[in-house]
């Protein structure tokens, strides 16, 4: 399911979001990724919410604590 809503969430980002959210994963902050553009702050922070940026971090996390939950560490 946590796939499934992350898939669902890639899917209906435009190109402009995908740019937008590629520079940010890439390291650059809001402000760099904006000037990078050469779109105001304001107009990232927008791209950014429309992509589903926020969403997108906190599937993945939910993914990961799944995984790790189905999956404990062998004991020594």
């Amino acid at each position: 399911a946590a796939f499934a809503l992350l898939s669902f969430v890639l899917g209906k980002r435009t190109a402009e979001g995908r740019e937008a959210t590629s520079l940010v994963r890439s390291g650059f902050n809001q402000n760099e990724a904006a000037e990078e553009l050469g779109i105001s702050k304001q107009a990232m922070s927008q791209r950014l919410q429309a992509a589903g940026w926020a969403a997108e971090g906190a599937g993945w996390q939910l993914a990961v604590n799944l995984i790790a939950a189905a999956n404990p560490p062998l004991e020594s």
